[in-house]
């Protein structure tokens, strides 16, 4: 119930709501995501480090026998996945940073190279594997539940994709120049849609949130709705991100922490 009346909070704010700055952070970052708690993440070459939801800094990880770190998935903040794709391994941290397990190599389950790795349900975790093209789901005992269609036969065969998350019981596949494909628990096709050319994006109800000429868009999936917010202090804006109360902007160098205000 919490969730719900915040996200009705934040789109309210699309039409008479306002934003209070409540703490600018400093970090040499050019990518941040935040969890359903509010709180931040940042990654800097090999270094994790993680804020609370008024930047306060809490943790870090660093595992420099890995390399540096492609992608994070932070939708359990109990079980955060990181894959490091130059080693094509990926790790689990717990809520403080610190490591549930050894490294997974993902070729001792024949994934010789990944494209993109995300977290799953029931502490399984999901793989685009770049040599077959399917989205391959494994359980917590790495044994594989389903795998998808070659996606090459459907966006081209050297489709790049940038973005990957399971919400809601489905798998959000992020391909800039085609759009959004979305799977089902199953791993099959349920439909795309098409907004293209994103860096990322949020999933919000029946809404996709994503940051496009330094405003927040909201994009409604049922009724193919679509409205634009006005950022707080706009200019250069790199991504920016949405959790309960708190609207959270990332430029160069810096993180801005808003709350949002219903008036």
């Amino acid at each position: 119930m919490k969730t719900i009346i915040f996200i009705l909070l934040f789109f309210s704010t699309f039409d008479s709501g306002s934003f209070k700055l409540i703490n600018e952070v400093n970090i040499n970052s050019e990518y941040f995501t935040t969890d359903n708690l509010g709180n931040v993440y940042t990654i800097n070459n090999k270094q994790l480090t993680k804020f609370d939801k008024e930047g306060n800094k809490i943790c870090e990880y660093n595992n420099s026998y890995l390399g540096n770190i492609t992608s994070i998935d932070v939708s359990n903040p109990l079980r955060i996945l990181i894959f490091y794709k130059d080693f094509n391994q990926i790790v689990f941290l717990d809520n403080t940073l610190s490591t549930i397990s050894s490294p997974i190599n993902l070729s001792d389950i024949d994934v010789d190279e990944a494209t993109l790795v995300c977290g799953s349900n029931q502490n399984g975790f999901i793989v685009l594997n770049s040599q077959t093209k399917k989205i391959c789901k494994y359980d917590k005992n790495l044994k594989l539940v389903y795998e998808s269609f070659n996606l090459g036969l459907f966006v081209g065969r050297e489709f790049i994709s940038n973005e990957m998350f399971e919400k809601n019981g489905f798998v959000y596949l992020n391909i800039p120049n085609k759009g959004i494909l979305v799977f089902d628990m199953y791993g099959v096709y349920w439909k795309t849609i098409y907004i293209r050319n994103l860096k990322s994006f949020q999933i919000k109800g029946d809404n996709i949130l994503y940051c496009s000429n330094n405003s927040l868009q909201k994009y409604n999936f049922k009724t193919l709705k679509s409205e634009s917010l006005q950022l707080p202090d706009a200019a250069n804006v790199v991504n920016c991100s949405i959790e309960e109360d708190r609207l959270y902007i990332l430029k160069a160098n810096k993180l801005l922490i808003y709350q949002i205000v219903n008036e």
